[in-house]
């Protein structure tokens, strides 16, 4: 996340980064009703912009617009769009900030929503750090993170800088360092929802084994040390995309018949290893280096009309 204070704290300018599920694995129903979950999560430098601007009328004013510029009529910038739900929480969880009336939100949107990449989560998590800033209200990071579990499962996790390991709803959230990955995003035309792919989970599950957190945590801290080396950035790759793990594919690829495809398109430009990212539809490839990145993003471009490919790097 990155905050930026212009005109003497009366706006604020915020990236919202994307991420990808290096690891997710459901544990359970909860009796809440959501499932639990062990995930590894790694911020991209893909990301969204938002800027806040003080204002004397009460509550949230919400814009929200595309690449082009043009308004994204597809997100609700009412109650139900998650920068609203953080604000409000924010105000009726701490109403012991001074002299806060309200803020204007214009929201760029650059991460493409229904893809697991976290965009609204992001979004979200900015409005409540602008909120805390703006209002001047003394708010521990503890807090904070309460909050964000109120707002959505992935909010706590964008709370953190850069890697970190998510539990609970994904609330419970604890920091990972994890080496800068060469990674292309391709983010079919068709989305999925999270709901229908949690229910496919639900319907059709087997008794398979759990996948290990800690057997992946020691293996992306293996990684971070080779990454330190002088030329151990391919290594590092390799050693994280050897062991990559979605729960949520099996139920996605029942679900989504283009998702063979996309995943047998990425392995097909020499990617080390290819996955989707939460519960879809983007997948991420994982490449040695930034050429061969590169390379790869140009063929994925020439062989593909629709989906969208991006270049990016872990944060």
């Amino acid at each position: 996340m990155i905050i930026e204070v212009v005109e003497e704290g009366r706006r604020w300018s915020v990236l919202a980064p994307a991420k990808v599920n290096l690891f997710f694995e459901i544990l359970g129903k909860r009796p809440d009703g959501y499932h639990e979950i062990e995930t590894v999560v790694a911020q991209l430098n893909l990301y969204d912009q938002l800027d806040f601007e003080r204002t004397e009328k009460p509550g949230l004013q919400l814009e929200c617009f595309d690449e082009r510029g043009n308004s994204a009529s597809e997100i609700p910038t009412d109650d139900r769009n998650l920068v609203a739900k953080a604000f409000s929480f924010f105000c009726s969880e701490c109403n012991d900030f001074n002299e806060f009336l309200g803020l204007k939100c214009k929201i760029l949107k650059r991460i493409p929503t229904k893809s697991g990449l976290g965009g609204g989560s992001s979004d979200a998590a900015s409005g409540l750090l602008v909120s805390k800033i703006a209002s001047g209200a003394n708010v521990s990071t503890d807090r904070l993170r309460r909050i964000a579990g109120l707002i959505g499962s992935d909010v706590a996790l964008f709370l953190e800088k850069g890697g970190s390991i998510g539990r609970g709803r994904g609330e419970l959230v604890e920091p990972l360092a994890i080496p800068v990955l060469n990674l292309v995003l391709l983010k079919p035309q068709e989305g999925l929802s999270t709901p229908d792919v949690y229910r496919r989970y639900a319907s059709s599950a087997a008794d398979e084994s759990r996948k290990s957190l800690d057997d992946f945590c020691e293996r992306v801290s293996r990684a971070f040390e080779f990454s330190q080396r002088p030329n151990g950035g391919a290594r590092a790759a390799e050693i994280v995309a050897e062991r990559l793990f979605n729960r949520l594919e099996q139920p996605a690829s029942e679900l989504w018949r283009g998702f063979r495809r996309r995943r047998e398109l990425l392995l097909s430009t020499g990617a080390l290893g290819v996955q989707m990212s939460g519960s879809g539809s983007a997948f991420f490839a994982v490449y040695p280096d930034e050429t061969s990145a590169n390379e790869a993003a140009e063929e994925l471009r020439e062989s593909i009309e629709g989906d969208r490919v991006y270049v990016v790097k872990t944060l």
